[in-house]
């Protein structure tokens, strides 16, 4: 975690005092040149310090989202989902060569998608048609299921009884 300015440059300040050889900057003024660099350096570690922080965010993200087998995988991996599209043989994944980017995702059709572990496992998924939320075409359904069937973990019952997509749920809430 990213220490405060403060911290950096008393531990530089200290580290200046331990230096016989820095004994004479004595300076008061507030811009004196050695403050100045004191300064310079301890913005440029705090701004190093949280980009670390940063990169740390997105690593643990990257993980928990490419962890294999858990529910934030699974929807991923829905959300990738290219209907019309077939997978690499053997693979998990789409080759998109000479494909454009637009075409690509014009195929994404997944747009939202939860994994359920209840008594037993489920997907439920759905694509947008417009603004609104729709449930997948009898032929979109059974594509994505064949879909999963391809990367889903021995074991894990995925079929086209626990794959749902069904008309969105409609609620109203009173303020």
């Amino acid at each position: 975690m990213a220490r405060k300015i403060e911290e950096i440059i008393d531990i530089m300040l200290a580290e200046k005092t331990a230096q016989p050889s820095l004994s004479g900057l004595i300076s008061p003024s507030a811009t004196a040149i050695w403050k100045l660099w004191i300064f310079n350096v301890a913005l440029a570690i705090l701004s190093v310090e949280k980009r670390f922080d940063l990169f740390v965010q997105q690593v643990i993200l990257i993980i928990q989202t490419l962890k294999p087998g858990t529910p934030r995988w699974y929807v991923k991996k829905a959300k990738e989902f290219q209907y019309g599209h077939d997978l690499v043989p053997e693979q998990d994944y789409y080759d998109n060569t000479g494909i454009s980017e637009s075409d690509v995702a014009a195929s994404k059709i997944i747009a939202y998608a939860a994994f359920v572990e209840e008594p037993f496992v489920r997907m439920k998924v759905a694509k947008l048609t417009g603004s609104n939320l729709a449930p997948l075409s009898l032929n979109e359904r059974l594509a994505f299921v064949a879909y999963v069937r391809r990367f889903k973990y021995a074991g894990v019952d995925l079929n086209v009884n626990t794959i749902t997509s069904t008309a969105a749920d409609k609620i109203k809430a009173q303020v």
